[in-house]
């Protein structure tokens, strides 16, 4: 497997592995995304360009995890000794992980409070156009 399914010498370390599976996995995961919404386009009756899905839809986000070897990495897990696959934490992908959700809630969070800045600014507008209204 290690030969024909990554592309690897038989004597490649277990960290290169993991990593070499992860693309492979992810790259994987992004064709199926890609031919999933390629799928339901053409069943949708539309015109199929991939690039226009792609810019529609976007690309599909594949974080490959290791819990476990983070946990060591970040001295979470006292006892369980060196880490089973990955020396260095990043390869976990766990901070990558981290980073994409963190930088997605900040996002979120920019366009719910853009929304309900609107909602108070035009609730104003209506209160002052009602007020004004009374006056008279």
């Amino acid at each position: 497997e290690i030969k024909r399914n990554l592309d690897l010498p038989i004597d490649a370390s277990i960290s290169e592995c993991g990593r070499r599976r992860n693309e492979f996995t992810r790259k994987r995961l992004q064709q199926d995304y890609r031919s999933g919404i390629e799928e339901m386009a053409k069943h949708g009756g539309g015109v199929v360009q991939s690039d226009d899905l792609l810019e529609r839809y976007g690309s599909l986000p594949v974080f490959c995890v290791s819990s476990t070897d983070y946990q060591i990495l970040a001295g979470v897990r006292d006892g369980d000794g060196e880490s089973r696959v990955y020396d260095d934490i990043d390869d976990t992908e766990i901070p990558g992980l981290q980073h994409f959700l963190h930088e997605r809630v900040l996002k979120k969070r920019f366009h719910n409070t853009k929304s309900c800045m609107t909602g108070l600014v035009n609730f104003c507008d209506s209160l002052r156009a009602f007020l004004e209204d009374s006056d008279e």
